[in-house]
């Protein structure tokens, strides 16, 4: 019944791993998978976070946006903007979602599981930390539904808008 009505998408399958693990399979049911090691590491505030940040990918469709931008990615690897594409699409995803575990409870829990699970804390994951201090605690202006359509459609078009504005602006130099 919590499924028809959208409240609580997909449920958790729990794997016997010492490793901490959470991850989601977007798609019509959607499932959200974690392990035993993420329950054992994690305060009962921190993997409640975690899942939170995972049922966020499966309501925001973030499944959906990534492979749209890897597909993309692939297919027009010529146009050096669409290579980096997927990455940019993967991050943005990252970063809602933290939004959202952080807006039902708090930045600082986000963070301390963020720093938990991934303890070296380098690239994209120093970037989550920066980006969960900075705005994580301002309200939102707009309704999440609202901010995650827009923000998946700016990320799949901007990059092809902005590539064909410059083919057609570098077709016009070249023909003057």
């Amino acid at each position: 019944m919590l499924r028809l009505s959208g409240a609580r998408p997909g449920p958790t399958l729990w794997l016997p791993d010492d490793r901490p693990i959470a991850y989601s399979l977007g798609g019509r049911d959607g499932l959200i998978v974690a392990s035993h090691g993420l329950a054992g590491r994690l305060s009962p505030r921190e993997l409640d976070a975690v899942l939170a940040h995972e049922r966020a990918h499966l309501r925001g469709r973030h499944h959906l946006l990534t492979g749209c931008a890897e597909t993309l990615g692939r297919v027009l690897r010529f146009v050096p903007l669409m290579r980096e594409l997927p990455g940019a699409v993967r991050l943005l995803v990252e970063l809602a979602a933290d939004r959202a575990a952080a807006a039902g409870h708090g930045p600082e829990t986000v963070r301390s599981a963020l720093l938990s699970i991934h303890a070296a804390g380098g690239g994209d994951t120093a970037l989550r930390l920066r980006w969960l201090a900075r705005h994580a605690s301002r309200p939102a202006r707009f309704p999440e539904r609202v901010r995650a359509i827009a923000g998946g459609a700016l990320a799949l078009f901007a990059a092809p808008v902005l590539t064909v504005g410059l083919m057609f602006t570098a077709g016009l130099v070249s023909c003057w």
